[in-house]
């Protein structure tokens, strides 16, 4: 599958939405997208440091509303955390009371700001080998998208 890439003029090399939206959907692929097919995630989402939703599969919750609450927690965990010196909040995981799931959540910091993963898993199943290769798939989506850029 090609895809082509065009930056945005005056807009130091950032890319338009129009081209992000056409770039998502391409993330989570093989292992990750058989994890959701199999039943062992319900839901994967990968987004930008800023918010917006790169990938998603799964359909248990609004893949934004997820992103929303995730980022608003880790505010006010980082938050707590530098009161207290702690150092920087990298995973989180919620439980939730009334459901069968596990949601967990891990900050990915890149040169590029990175990506902030969310897995929606049954109650008892690990969530971090399906993280790890999120990560994985992010990382060869950022070199990829480098590469067609010459950058």
């Amino acid at each position: 599958m090609a895809i082509s890439f065009r930056r945005d003029p005056g807009m130091d090399g950032t890319l338009t939405l129009a081209t992000r939206v056409r770039c998502a959907m391409r993330i989570l692929e093989g292992k990750t997208e058989d994890a959701v097919t199999k039943g062992l995630a319900r839901q994967i989402v990968v987004a930008d440091a800023e918010g917006f939703v790169l990938d998603n599969r799964g359909s248990l919750y609004d893949p934004d509303q997820l992103v929303s609450v995730f980022m608003s927690t880790e505010r006010h965990m980082e938050d707590g955390a530098k009161r207290l010196a702690f150092g920087p909040i990298v995973e989180c995981d919620f439980r939730l009371t009334g459901t069968d799931v596990t949601i967990g959540c891990r900050r990915v910091f890149t040169p590029d700001r990175g990506c902030l993963v969310i897995v929606v898993v049954p109650m008892g199943v690990s969530y971090g080998l399906i993280i790890s290769d999120v990560i994985r798939r992010f990382i060869k989506y950022v070199e990829e998208q480098r590469s067609v850029l010459g950058t």
